[in-house]
């Protein structure tokens, strides 16, 4: 290995290391990261070499750094292999800072009594009356004044120091929606109600919770958004699938009643 070579990868592994001492990191990196994702961004040269490692939590990451490190020591300068190492390197870095940003998202919201609605919760909205679904929130109006202004938020009972929530819109009527941002005084829960999104697969990949009452959310937004109550042992899920198929077909019948 080159000693330019050398130092970009000493570097790597410095930095690295550094996140995988962070115990909110640690914490995250065990909750977020999905074990496909582990085990080809730590700059490992052969992929197989990762079953050595539990790289389930931040232990396992720390080994499997460490030996991808001494690895590519003795890779020759130039090599082909030794760039691939440093990209992985650099992949892996990147995703530790988008970690990083998550574990900020979570410390903003670890007060979730603030929330009067959780993660899943299908809603409506009290003026406009659309449906939608929950997927994450936050302790204050983040839209800038132009959009306080142009959604008149000041005129709510409590204004921009509410509770926010990010909300994905019913499909069920076969038209995209984009996310919409909905002020706590405006949220109605709606009891017993499915609807559908085309990102709600992603968001909640295990569907709609009977004995909740509610979708079950991704691990990453159950660690975001700390409070989060679901059952992954409920016997009355229904799947994502399903819902999109029994939306669909009401929506049909509607179409034809008209």
């Amino acid at each position: 290995m080159a000693m330019s070579e050398r130092s970009v990868v000493l570097g790597l592994y410095r930095s690295l290391l550094a996140y995988t001492k962070s115990a909110s990191l640690r914490h995250a990196w065990t909750h977020v990261v999905p074990p496909s994702f582990k085990a080809t961004l730590c700059g490992v040269n052969d992929v197989g070499h990762c079953a050595k490692f539990a790289t389930a939590d931040a232990k396992g990451a720390m080994d499997l750094i460490r030996s991808s490190f001494r690895q590519s020591q003795d890779l020759p300068a130039g090599s082909p292999t030794i760039v691939t190492a440093i990209d992985r390197g650099l992949e892996a870095l990147r995703v530790f800072n988008a970690l990083r940003a998550v574990v900020s998202l979570r410390e903003e919201r670890l007060d979730s009594s603030v929330a009067r609605h959780q993660v899943g919760t299908v809603i409506q909205h009290r003026r406009y009356g659309y449906k939608g679904l929950i997927f994450g929130w936050d302790p204050t109006c983040q839209r800038p004044k132009s959009w306080v202004e142009k959604n008149r938020v000041d005129d709510l009972e409590h204004g921009a120091n509410q509770v926010f929530y990010h909300v994905l819109p019913d499909e069920s009527d076969g038209q995209p929606r984009n996310e919409m941002y909905v002020a706590q005084d405006n949220i109605v829960e709606m009891p017993l109600v499915q609807i559908y999104s085309r990102s709600q697969s992603r968001l909640f990949p295990k569907g709609y919770s009977k004995g909740l009452d509610r979708y079950i959310p991704s691990q990453t937004l159950r660690y975001i958004f700390p409070g989060t109550s679901c059952d992954d042992e409920d016997e009355e899920l229904v799947p994502n699938e399903r819902i999109e198929k029994e939306c669909k077909e009401n929506w049909k019948a509607r179409l034809v009643t008209i």
